[in-house]
């Protein structure tokens, strides 16, 4: 039981560094839970999201994007009129060429076991939409995983 109860503070605190430090330790992108990765708004404490929903986004277009462009990844309750944004994460593609490793750290409590919730990307060049899903991925409840891969669509201009 004791072993039990280390292992698990340890898992914890690693994944509340982990966390905390509001990059992927890999990539060095920004892994969500925020629009920033940076904590809460207020400047206090951190809050931990135990929901994790992740995936990989790309697109079939062979083209060099501007170091400057964007990639923006979404969970959203689409169940009624409005679509409220449950996680965000957004990262610099710095140049490079997908796929995009995405990870969107959400607060269970937040979820709706009926609702019906989607991963919405965009690859943003100069705050304007490049690439995005046309079909946006349903995850979390009704049966579909956490996980997910999307092909992007070059954005009508």
């Amino acid at each position: 039981m004791r072993y039990l109860t280390l292992v698990l503070t340890a898992a914890l605190v690693t994944t509340g560094c982990s966390y905390i430090s509001g990059k992927d330790g890999d990539s060095g992108r920004d892994n969500g839970g925020g629009s920033s990765g940076s904590g809460n708004a207020t400047g206090g404490s951190t809050q931990t999201y135990s929901g994790t929903v992740t995936g990989k986004a790309s697109y079939r277009e062979r083209i060099m994007l501007p170091p400057d462009a964007v990639v923006r990844a979404q969970l959203v309750d689409a169940s009624g009129p409005g679509r409220t944004v449950v996680a965000e994460q957004q990262f610099p593609t710095g140049g490079k060429g997908p796929p995009y490793d995405l990870t969107l750290k959400y607060d269970p409590a937040k979820i709706n076991p009926q609702g019906t919730y989607q991963v919405q990307v965009e690859v943003l060049v100069r705050g304007k939409p490049r690439f995005t899903t046309t079909a946006p991925p349903r995850v979390i409840t009704g049966g579909n995983a956490s996980t997910f891969d999307v092909v992007l669509t070059a954005a009508r201009q």
